[in-house]
């Protein structure tokens, strides 16, 4: 009995058309708070990546908000120069992001910038020298995002960075970039 790819194919395009609806429309449309209070971590640090997966249970169920959802943090991480998306080069993204990673690079979260501070915080990055280890702690807000994954569905989080919130270059903060 030959198997056939071809029987195979409207079952996927299906699911491909959906995914990629979700990652072109996705629910931030909606802006970031702007203006409340950040949270920080413990002792009033930037938490961590691996703080933010263990602490509030990332991934999660789809449509459970996680109680950190639409707050400002502080967050440290690695900035993954491979994974820098700017509209300016891409017009056919929704929106400007990149990933940023825990120090082991094994999680990452999605940061959203919109529009009106994206060009500065980019170029920013961008020309940072090649000795720069990636290192940036960033205020933003945590919006939860629902990603159908094969025959189920996982909550995610990613991070809007908006004008109201800032970049640290470094971890001793050697270059700050505020976004207004």
């Amino acid at each position: 009995m030959p198997s056939s790819c071809a029987a195979l194919a409207p079952f996927f395009a299906g699911r491909l058309a959906t995914a990629l609806l979700v990652l072109l429309i996705g629910p931030c449309a909606a802006q970031a708070q702007a203006a409340s209070p950040v949270t920080p971590g413990g002792q009033g640090k930037a938490m961590t990546i691996d703080e933010i997966y263990a602490q509030y249970g990332v991934p999660g169920d789809c449509s459970t908000p996680r109680p950190c959802e639409q707050t400002r943090y502080r967050i440290q991480g690695v900035v993954s120069r491979i994974n820098i998306s700017d509209q300016r080069l891409h017009p056919w993204l929704p929106e400007s992001k990149f990933l940023l990673y825990n120090a082991a690079q094994t999680l990452n979260l999605e940061i959203r910038v919109v529009s009106a501070a994206a060009p500065h915080i980019l170029d920013t990055l961008a020309a940072q020298s090649t000795d720069w280890d990636g290192t940036v702690t960033l205020s933003g807000t945590l919006v939860g995002l629902d990603l159908p994954i094969m025959a189920g569905c996982r909550r995610a989080l990613i991070v809007l960075l908006s004008q109201t919130d800032s970049l640290v270059i470094g971890q001793g903060g050697t270059t700050t970039v505020a976004t207004d």
